[in-house]
């Protein structure tokens, strides 16, 4: 096989000239038709790589269009030719006369073949210039009438393409009209086309709405077993724009694609569990009226997993979307999402976020001896996902909690950096969640402080020194004092963190000397010399209130040891409204953010779920109210239409409106680790303070704070 990438060198205008102009003066027909095919790949190379000085070259490619009609041309090289046309839409006027005509003279021809009949009218509305597009209206038109259904179905798709680019010539041409006619096409195949290009109008503009009847639904099933996968495919996803008006209708539906989760085609998969899980909106508890439903789209889930990384991403992020959405309707054993030792790192960290969500008390054991071994893993990034995970897993299940407690314990033991930088991270975590929990791993950890360097595993170690000082084994101000010691060179965070518990330790430990020093040396470094300003206010802030303790005895504290909330393990769920729509882009790009659609391609049309007596939802008064507005019909068919919405009447504001995101329950990508810590790097905690302190040591110090004061106010 020739490698073309020796085609993609930019080349001179005059020096694509001279070479067309050999290899058509060539004498040898054999060599001739070799050289034309390689001079126009390098055109079409050019175009690509923007090279801007060839348009003088378009001459002789309509010279040699001129004599492909002429005479009985290679069809490789007249679809090289359609390439060549449509690559551009900078024509001089008399060679966009010349092309136009050229064009349609093929298209109008008796004697040319269906497909290349097909190639040329595309090509006409392929190029985006309003005098192709004109001159392609009367063929188009034509086109959907004609005997061949494959030159129906490119006609289909040229009017979706004259939609595209101007809505205006489509309607003054009346091309729905045509288009809503192939819908009752003999042919299987023009009728799956003619939804494609209905479903794709309607998709871009933004006045078109379009719904089919329940006959034409059913129809378009029975007729799935007859079209090719792709038409298939296209024919699943036009069901979505049918809303039953019972539950029998949409068990019968789901009835109906279920053989569709077995294809090999994991395009037709995905469309068949889209219309699967569009339905079961339609329905109340579809898993016990279908009871095999749960497992029939489980076992297509994992099928689908045999596939290369990027469909197996897209299956993943679905695959999340329905735990989040309809977790009762799907069967899956977490074993199958298990990572493999060759997964490319975004599909394992996929694979954990799924393992997160099927975790239960019955499989928790396995889990968490599965991501045990991932936590030893060579990858480092992968071992801190792992790490991640396990204390995630904690929070969630507090049957699992004490055991995770042991397995980080005995990562701990490994002594590998990172491994002990991310469970002093998680262990601060959990103990947040279930402080009982704080003596079983304490102790060893404070063994290893010195390992510790990232700033996220020091804030968190700082945190458990300020908030358990008083049970731990080893003295927390000298533990304090050496972690101390880079004070200055600390991001702002940590020197917060710091503060905090410097005086969480101070208030147990007054008496102590040492304790009395670092706290002075620290407060003066914080004041004086870091630039932070958040850092000198929370120093000032803390300053004052030592300074002030004999008028407020109690102040200090109730301020630094309030007592904190608890986190959650409750994951910030997505709208309701939000995860319909995801749910009708299964299969698509747009389904694996997890986010509003709008959020992410900002021109998308918003998906929501047709109203009827069979929804299955709540407030649906509401949304009935919504959706009720008037309408200007173009054609009204018994079976299917698209329809044209006036625009002062439409719902779009209510429906944005309705669609507008709370950045509270949605606004960061969903991940088992959602668990908020409530701003703990900087907040202080509740601990039991003993009344016996020497009242000599504290006001010695608040003396000392004083004249540090006066000198911090000159400084200030």
């Amino acid at each position: 096989m020739v490698n073309d990438s020796k085609y993609f060198v930019k080349c001179r205008g005059s020096e694509l000239l001279a070479e067309f102009r050999e290899a058509t003066n060539s004498k040898k027909e054999k060599n001739t038709l070799l050289k034309k095919k390689n001079v126009l790949k390098k055109f079409l190379a050019n175009i690509t790589v923007e090279s801007t000085d060839i348009i003088d070259v378009f001459t002789e490619v309509i010279k040699l269009y001129k004599e492909a009609q002429q005479s009985s041309l290679d069809q490789e090289l007249r679809v090289m030719i359609y390439h060549c046309l449509r690559s551009t839409n900078h024509y001089r006027s008399e060679d966009r006369e010349q092309v136009i005509e050229l064009l349609l003279r093929d298209y109008y021809s008796k004697s040319i073949p269906a497909h290349i009949k097909g190639l040329a009218l595309q090509t006409l509305t392929s190029i985006p210039n309003e005098h192709f597009i004109q001159a392609s209206i009367p063929a188009v038109k034509k086109s959907l009438h004609d005997q061949d259904p494959h030159v129906r179905k490119t006609g289909c798709f040229c009017v979706a393409r004259i939609y595209e680019f101007d809505l205006q010539i489509g309607n003054d041409a009346h091309l729905i009209d045509h288009l809503n006619d192939k819908l009752d096409d003999g042919n299987p195949s023009v009728v799956s086309s003619a939804l494609v290009a209905l479903s794709d109008i309607t998709e871009k503009v933004e006045e078109f709405e379009f719904s089919i009847s329940e006959d034409h639904a059913f129809e378009l099933l029975d007729i799935l077993p007859t079209i090719n996968e792709w038409a298939q495919a296209s024919s699943l996803s036009s069901i979505l724009y049918f809303a039953p008006d019972s539950q029998a209708t949409a068990c019968e539906i789901i009835d109906k694609v279920l053989p569709y989760l077995q294809q090999s085609n994991n395009e037709v998969v995905l469309n068949a569990l889209k219309v699967i899980i569009y339905m079961s909106n339609y329905i109340m508890h579809p898993e016990d009226l279908i009871p095999q439903l749960p497992k029939r789209i489980g076992s297509a889930l994992v099928s689908v997993l045999n596939s290369g990384p990027e469909i197996q991403f897209l299956l993943l992020r679905n695959t999340i979307l329905l735990l989040l959405s309809k977790f009762n309707l799907v069967s899956l054993n977490v074993t199958s999402f298990f990572c493999r030792y060759n997964d490319p790192i975004y599909i394992k960290d996929t694979k954990l976020e799924i393992i997160y969500l099927l975790a239960n008390e019955e499989n928790l054991h396995i889990i968490l001896e599965e991501l045990e071994e991932y936590a030893r893993d060579s990858d480092v990034q992968m071992s801190r996902k792992a790490i991640r995970a396990i204390g995630n897993l904690a929070i969630k299940l507090e049957d699992i909690a004490t055991d995770a407690v042991l397995v980080l314990s005995d990562l701990i033991e490994s002594k590998v950096p990172h491994i002990l930088q991310e469970v002093v991270v998680v262990f601060k975590r959990i103990v947040r969640r279930y402080p009982y929990l704080h003596s079983k791993m304490l102790n060893n950890l404070m063994e290893n402080i010195d390992m510790i360097e990232e700033p996220g595993s020091k804030l968190a170690i700082v945190w458990l020194i300020g908030e358990y000082n008083t049970a731990m084994e080893k003295n927390a101000v000298s533990l304090l004092k050496k972690i101390g010691q880079n004070f200055r060179e600390d991001n702002s965070e940590v020197q917060l963190a710091f503060l905090t518990a410097l005086i969480k330790v101070y208030l147990n430990f007054s008496a102590d000397k040492m304790c009395e020093d670092l706290v002075v040396e620290t407060f003066r470094t914080a004041t004086e010399d870091i630039g932070n300003i958040d850092v000198r206010e929370r120093g000032f802030y803390y300053w004052r209130l030592l300074s002030n303790r004999r008028d407020f005895p109690n102040a200090i504290e109730e301020i630094v040891n309030a007592k904190l909330p608890v986190i959650s393990s409750d994951p910030d769920n997505l709208d309701t409204r939000v995860l319909e729509e995801l749910e009708m882009n299964i299969g698509t790009l747009a389904s694996i953010y997890l986010k509003p659609v709008s959020h992410v391609f900002r021109l998308n049309k918003v998906k929501e779920l047709q109203h009827t007596s069979a929804l299955k939802r709540e407030h649906s008064s509401v949304f009935a109210a919504q959706k009720n507005h008037s309408s200007k019909t173009l054609r009204l068919r018994s079976s299917s239409s698209l329809t044209y919405r006036n625009k002062s009447a439409s719902s779009l504001t209510p429906i944005e409106a309705e669609f507008k995101f709370n950045r509270q329950q949605a606004g960061q990508r969903y991940s088992s680790s959602k668990a908020d810590d409530t701003d703990s790097d900087t907040m202080v905690g509740s601990l039991d303070i003993s009344g016996s302190r020497k009242q000599k040591n504290s006001l010695g110090l608040t003396r000392r704070m004083s004249k540090l004061g006066r000198k911090l106010t000159i400084s200030r």
